[in-house]
């Protein structure tokens, strides 16, 4: 599934949930972010929520500012996000 907006906010976070929910209930496992420039923990917010009820959701091209956040906040993990590069490297 791709969503509609370049720009998300608090605002469409339920409507994103609605049709994020709908996606995984008719077999969708993807979710591509690549045209969505903006957002915020709303944003990760809903895709925690996808990847409970469907663990095998992929989520594809989170901006870097959103997985950033998803790793200041402890839940890149839980998104099936890749480790940085500073997690990764051996001392």
């Amino acid at each position: 599934m791709t969503p509609q907006w370049t720009e998300f906010s608090f605002d469409d976070a339920l409507t994103f949930k609605r049709e994020l929910l709908a996606a995984i209930a008719a077999g969708d496992r993807v979710v591509d972010l690549a045209g969505v420039s903006g957002g915020d923990s709303s944003l990760l917010s809903v895709l925690l929520s996808g990847r409970r009820i469907a663990p095998d959701l992929q989520i594809l091209n989170l901006s870097p500012a959103l997985a950033q956040l998803a790793q200041l906040y402890g839940v890149a993990d839980l998104l099936g996000l890749p480790k940085s590069a500073s997690e990764t490297e051996v001392n």
